[in-house]
């Protein structure tokens, strides 16, 4: 039943089982709605686990290249370690 995988398969219904830190870099152009990026931070969060989230206004995927996504991401490198 497709409702079953879904819910197996979606991290929002594992939040409480997060034991390391977590960056989510998301897109506003991104092809998954923004919102559940910040649905997903918002109740680690609510969890005291730790947790960042950088937005980019009007952009998408990272489609630029692995090495121009690395350098966004790497200013927030503190919060995995």
């Amino acid at each position: 039943m497709v409702p079953d995988r879904y819910i197996r398969n979606s991290p929002i219904f594992y939040v409480d089982r997060v034991q390391t830190p977590v960056f989510i870099a998301q897109g506003t152009l991104d092809f998954v709605p923004i919102e559940q990026g910040e649905e997903f931070f918002n109740d680690l969060r609510r969890l005291s686990k730790r947790a960042e989230l950088v937005r980019y206004v009007g952009e998408g995927s990272c489609d630029r290249g692995v090495r121009e996504c690395r350098g966004l991401v790497a200013p927030h490198q503190r919060v995995v370690r």
